[in-house]
């Protein structure tokens, strides 16, 4: 909140209010020290007096004159609010006064920018160059932030390697899934969509299972796992330990969305969480909040069995269970 009050505006109150003081017969008090104000001239701010000398910044503790900023109850000189307290708006780098968006990371921003400005589709970041260090967007849409793009997966040398990392890692848990026998394959979002046969802006990953039968003889049983290219490298990390969660359960009973995606994020949960990174702990904490009613309902009444049963117990109830107990 700005106070643009003169030195010359407050001696005029001031002057005022002695006079009228005066007949009264009361001496003001000052609210900064506390004792009584015998001068004539002295200074009121918001319904309160002070002996000019007692008017004094919170920040530096010199007197206040010229323009005044107020934050509470505590009065500053306008250079050392702007310097020490004001908020300064990471896109547009104006004072932010009022209402005012702050991100994950901390960042604020006008409220006013908040549809207007690209965000990364990974850590939410808007996308600026003091920010996220500027950003990229891919050719099929998605904006991804400078940060980001640093640990972006784009080959499938590095995919596949990371992917058999993921299913060791699940093999900790007991979720054994045999890497070598799935096809990877990294794509852009129409090329998902199309094998998802649905149009989806958020589908990062996707797990299809080929069996072919010749009469009672299974000639093919083959997963093919399907995951954007270019997302970082712990969004990678999350996507590849849900989908193979998703080959795992391929091989158990057939079950409903709710605890098939939510033990899919499940495991996903347990492979981030062997992991200190930024950018992970914003996905988990993303995952807890998720408001989606399959994979976020489903995530967190996973999460609440697994928490009271322990992950042996939950990987036995998956295997001959569809659905979560009333």
């Amino acid at each position: 909140m700005k106070y643009p009050l003169t030195r010359a505006g407050l001696v005029a109150l001031a002057m005022l209010i002695c006079f009228w003081s005066s007949v009264s017969g009361k001496e003001p008090v000052c609210h900064g020290c506390g004792k009584q104000i015998v001068q004539r001239e002295y200074m009121s701010v918001d319904g309160l007096n002070f002996h000019a000398a007692c008017f004094r910044c919170a920040q530096c503790g010199q007197p206040i004159t010229g323009e005044v900023r107020k934050q509470d109850t505590l009065y500053y000189h306008r250079e050392c609010y702007e310097k020490h307290l004001s908020l300064w708006c990471a896109i547009c780098g104006g004072e932010i006064v009022g209402d005012y968006v702050r991100d994950y990371w901390g960042n604020v921003y006008h409220t006013a920018h908040v549809d207007q400005s690209p965000r990364c589709e990974y850590c939410g970041r808007f996308i600026t160059d003091k920010t996220s260090q500027g950003g990229y967007r891919y050719d099929d849409g998605r904006m991804i932030c400078g940060i980001c793009r640093e640990s972006a997966i784009v080959d499938w040398e590095t995919a596949q390697r990371l992917m058999d990392d993921i299913a060791d890692t699940l093999a900790i848990f007991d979720v054994d899934v045999d890497a070598a026998d799935i096809s990877l394959a990294l794509v852009g979002k129409k090329t998902m969509n199309e094998r998802a046969e649905s149009i989806s802006n958020v589908l990062s990953g996707l797990t299809v299972h080929d069996v072919q039968t010749l009469g009672d003889a299974v000639v093919t049983d083959e997963y093919t796992i399907y995951a954007l290219t270019g997302m970082p490298r712990q969004c990678f990390l999350k996507v590849m330990a849900h989908e193979l969660m998703h080959v795992w359960l391929g091989s158990h009973a057939a079950a409903d969305a709710i605890i098939t995606e939510g033990s899919c994020n499940y495991a996903a949960y347990l492979v981030l969480g062997r992991y200190d990174d930024p950018l992970v702990r914003y996905q988990l904490d993303q995952m807890v909040a998720d408001s989606d009613a399959v994979y976020g309902s489903g995530f967190r009444a996973v999460k609440t069995f697994v928490d009271e049963h322990g992950v042996p117990y939950w990987l036995n109830y998956l295997k001959t269970n569809t659905s979560l107990p009333e």
